[in-house]
């Protein structure tokens, strides 16, 4: 019962009760190998080499000895009774299990000893290790019986070495014995897609997914098998179905930030996984080493999080935020209509660029170096840029409304308001812009990713555009009291969406710009 349930935390993926139920069981009875085996993928799975090392030290200066007591033991029970064979009773078919055990003790587990250090070699990296895998595996290959029964496990050794066209030849034999044997279809896909035959990757990936579909490494090869053909809509299926089933994966979301970066609208979506990525390094760096199989929580898509807010709203500050010219003025105006208090001053007028106001105030900029005034926005909304988020403090409560936009337009109308005002910035090429831009989109999406104390709305600007009574109801929503929802959606003015392309868009003077 204890080994079953060693074996059910395995499965939940929770290691360290496994490992505590099979070091005591060994400690109990250390001639069962299939104790020794389950603790040893245990640790390995941790990363524990050393504890690995010892453990099968421990066990291969244990084995001869228990190999002779159990040989000595079945020579002696077939002497005591030649015909146990005969009878079918159950004393007699107790006797049997007990001499096929001593038969497999017997042996000395030779070859089980033999996966296991094998296993260990092929995770350590040092040229040594690896010369001594390959002579375990071409000693387990070279053996008729053991080879049918282990060609996958050697067919992975072969591959972790490299050598692949030898790995190849065994996954066919794997096949050959079971054509529906999921790992040896993945693995096959592996190899075809490291030799670049991606049409053959995809096949075998497909196979795989097919009879197993909880394979996320698999369904991220499968995407890239798909960009590689050109069916990049399928691609992305199959990436999001791997950052589905593992939301930790941080491979999977670079390489979905890699394809929606070819669709210059999309590269503030793409901002996003590039953002979870880079937090998934760092949670890693802290807390390594970690288990292979752990993955961190998923995040709602574009950050937007229902949280509670604070229990006195009086002391609540909104923060209206996103790059410069992507709607932050004109939430700024939608909440001021509906009721909400805000925080502005007339440092900086309306203008061409902004007819109807920037709802700025100055001290916003000073945030590195000033946030004692913080205090005058509780209770109210303030526009402070996606690239200050980083200096708000702890000691204040917030929620925030992010505004995003497609970038192609936030350059164009940040291009036209910079040429009007003759600033220096409107020489910049759209590919400098972009970069900047996307930077500091990842930098303050990776700050709200791990803000994960703060009610985050995310709105985008066409919608508050085109639909800005939806747009009010959602801030009903979030902001609760007596919002005034149909005067927040008449403050939205259509006809300047395409002034310039900067339709009512925030900005920030690009010399004090952060990041």
């Amino acid at each position: 019962r204890r080994y079953n349930l060693a074996r059910s935390h395995m499965n939940a993926g929770e290691l360290l009760p496994a490992v505590e139920i099979l070091q005591a069981l060994i400690a109990e009875d250390a001639e069962q190998i299939r104790y020794h085996q389950h603790l040893f993928r245990c640790l390995h799975a941790r990363g524990r080499y050393r504890a690995c090392e010892r453990l099968l030290d421990r066990l291969d200066a244990a084995c001869p000895e228990m190999a002779r007591r159990a040989q000595a033991e079945l020579k002696r029970r077939r002497e005591a009774d030649v015909e146990t064979s005969e009878r079918k009773d159950g004393a007699a078919r107790r006797e049997m299990f007990e001499r096929r055990r001593l038969f497999e003790k017997a042996t000395g587990f030779v070859g089980e000893r033999m996966l296991m250090r094998c296993s260990l070699l092929l995770s350590r990296r040092k040229a040594a290790d690896q010369e001594q895998a390959r002579r375990l595996l071409d000693q387990m290959a070279s053996r008729r019986r053991m080879r049918g029964a282990m060609s996958l496990f050697l067919a992975e050794g072969y591959a972790r070495l490299r050598e692949d066209e030898t790995a190849l030849e065994l996954v066919r034999v794997s096949l050959r014995r079971d054509r529906d044997d999921w790992n040896a279809l993945a693995l096959e896909a592996r190899l075809h897609a490291r030799a670049r035959r991606w049409q053959e990757a995809a096949n075998a990936a497909i196979k795989s997914l097919s009879l197993v579909y909880l394979q996320p490494a698999l369904h991220r090869l499968l995407g890239l098998a798909l960009i590689r053909l050109g069916d990049l809509p399928g691609a992305e299926r199959e990436l999001r179905v791997a950052l589905a089933q593992a939301p930790g994966m941080v491979a999977a979301h670079d390489s979905l930030a890699a394809l929606l970066r070819r669709d210059p609208a999309r590269i503030g979506e793409a901002s996003v996984y590039m953002a979870r990525a880079e937090l998934l390094r760092s949670r890693r760096k802290q807390t390594a080493p970690r288990a292979e199989n752990e993955s961190a929580p998923a995040t709602p898509a574009l950050f937007s999080r229902d949280a509670p807010v604070a229990a006195d709203p009086s002391r609540v500050i909104t923060v209206v935020s996103g790059l410069p010219r992507s709607g932050t003025s004109m939430m700024m105006r939608m909440l001021a209509a509906g009721g909400m208090a805000v925080l502005a001053d007339d440092a900086r007028a309306a203008d061409d660029s902004n007819p109807l106001g920037y709802f700025e105030h100055s001290k916003t900029l000073l945030l590195a170096s000033d946030c004692a005034w913080l205090d005058q926005a509780r209770g109210k909304a303030v526009k402070i840029v996606a690239p200050l988020l980083p200096l708000l403090p702890r000691s204040e409560q917030y929620r925030i409304i992010f505004m995003r936009r497609d970038l192609r337009h936030v350059i164009a109308s940040q291009r036209a308001m910079l040429a009007r005002l003759h600033r220096e910035g409107a020489r910049l090429s759209d590919g400098a812009l972009m970069r900047a831009y996307t930077g500091q989109l990842v930098r303050a999406q990776a700050w709200l990713e791990r803000r994960t104390d703060i009610p985050t709305l995310s709105v985008a600007y066409d919608e508050a555009i085109g639909n800005p009574a939806r747009v009010a109801d959602r801030l009903l929503a979030f902001v609760g009291g007596g919002f005034d929802v149909r005067a927040a959606a008449e403050a939205v003015d259509p006809s300047l969406r395409h002034q310039g392309d900067e339709g009512l868009g925030g900005s920030m003077h690009p010399r004090r710009q952060v990041g």
